[in-house]
């Protein structure tokens, strides 16, 4: 699977936030090719380990989203709130799935992420940016 690449038009005009975003982007890079390279034996312990450095630089990158949003004073802060909400959900439910031996097939986890990853930054952050553009 070719790996996501930082582009401009992933930009939401904020520099600080432009390079959480393309951290994120190399995070879900290295689960990429940790999962797609990884023997069946290790398939397991990398998805787990990938899957919690994606949550934790979730929540990194969360808790200073939602402070710019705050300080810029967008008006749907809150809806985005519980979009990011529900995105720690399903790490964390992916991440239970693991540890009970119930493992997503690999290439399924890596879509599931990538999709999400994408969609949220050129729809919901791409929502933000118009409004601090204004």
């Amino acid at each position: 699977m070719p790996a996501l690449e930082w582009n401009e038009s992933f930009s939401v005009n904020n520099p600080e936030i432009d390079a959480q975003h393309c951290r994120w982007i190399d995070i879900y890079n290295e689960m990429d090719e940790r999962l797609t390279e990884g023997d069946s034996d290790s398939i397991r312990t990398l998805a787990r380990d990938s899957l919690e450095a994606m949550r934790e630089y979730a929540l990194f990158h969360f808790m200073s989203e939602e402070a710019y949003m705050a300080q810029i004073g967008y008006p749907d802060i809150a809806a985005h709130a519980r979009i990011h909400r529900n995105f720690e959900t399903r790490i964390d439910d992916y991440i239970v799935s693991i540890h009970e031996g119930r493992l997503l097939l690999n290439t399924t986890l890596i879509n599931i992420v990538k999709n999400w990853l994408v969609e949220h930054i050129m729809g919901e952050d791409k929502k933000y940016a118009r409004f601090s553009g204004r």
